[in-house]
């Protein structure tokens, strides 16, 4: 004698996820399968908002991303013409540093940044975080060595560290976000 397979199963709405249909929430999404009508559309304006939440942090972190790409672009451009094109008296008159060491750091300052940008794509909080605290501390030694540095180039300055302020809370915001949607983080 056959036995009548008495639990079925029922696709979630939200998420696709088979769940059965004797169960009250989705084990997923947490979607509310045997919820009112009332509770399943606050859920779903719930999950909406979340998702568009999460589309606005993904973009803070893509400028991110692109800053750092710009910075590691123009630090190598800096590497080489300073360390390696430029008049040798002209760098060390202007710089107070010796040529090729100078051009060195630069490409090495550079690398670091691609890496850093390459990595947003991974772990975007960690990297632009890493990113923000190594552009200041640099910032910082500058205007320690040189204090009238603090002046030139504000505008960029600050533009770099905004970029990289909000997409370090763009990726703070992606994490958690990610967390609560119950979404595999980066």
């Amino acid at each position: 004698m056959e036995e009548l397979n008495t639990t079925e199963n029922v696709a979630c709405p939200i998420c696709n996820t088979t769940a059965r249909q004797a169960d009250a929430f989705c084990g997923k999404c947490g979607y509310p399968l045997k919820g009112e009508k009332q509770e399943q559309e606050n859920f779903k304006q719930t999950q909406y908002q979340l998702e568009a939440n999460l589309s606005m942090a993904n973009h803070q972190i893509r400028k991110g991303g692109l800053t750092l790409y710009i910075l590691s672009g123009i630090t190598f451009l800096a590497g080489i013409i300073l360390g390696f094109i430029a008049e040798p008296d002209f760098v060390e008159r202007m710089f107070d540093a010796p040529q090729v060491p100078l051009g060195i750091v630069l490409l090495i300052l550079s690398a670091a940044y691609l890496g850093l940008g390459l990595w947003s794509r991974q772990r975007p909080f960690a990297a632009l975080l890493i990113a923000l605290i190594l552009y200041c501390t640099l910032l910082l030694m500058d205007i320690v060595a040189d204090p009238a540095s603090i002046i030139k180039g504000i505008i960029w300055k600050v533009i770099i560290i905004v970029a990289l302020v909000r997409g370090t809370t763009g990726g703070y915001k992606a994490e958690k976000i990610k967390k609560e949607l119950h979404l595999k983080s980066y």
